[in-house]
């Protein structure tokens, strides 16, 4: 076998694996899908902790994103942002 022949299949194989590899990942989707069974909105962090074991990483100290824009909270409260109208223009055609 030639030195190009031996680097063509050695390239043929590793495509097949990562193709493969790629295949699995909707069945790898479902599981994560399935990790939040169990759980609900507003759980303590010690029964998340308990439920999620080591899977879980714990922070130093919770994350701060801020007061939310006046704009945004106004949009909120009216409806009024071009997301929800495009949803409702969506849902009206």
């Amino acid at each position: 076998m030639s030195k190009m022949t031996a680097w063509r299949t050695a390239c043929v194989s590793i495509v097949a694996l990562l193709a493969l590899n790629f295949l699995t990942l909707p069945a790898r989707a479902d599981g994560i899908r399935g990790l939040w069974t169990g759980t609900y909105w507003g759980e303590h962090s010690a029964a998340l902790l308990a439920h999620f074991g080591e899977r879980a990483t714990v922070l130093p100290q919770p994350l701060d994103f801020g007061a939310p824009s006046p704009e945004l909270v106004r949009a909120i409260i009216t409806g009024d942002s071009p997301g929800l109208r495009a949803l409702n223009t969506e849902a009206v055609a």
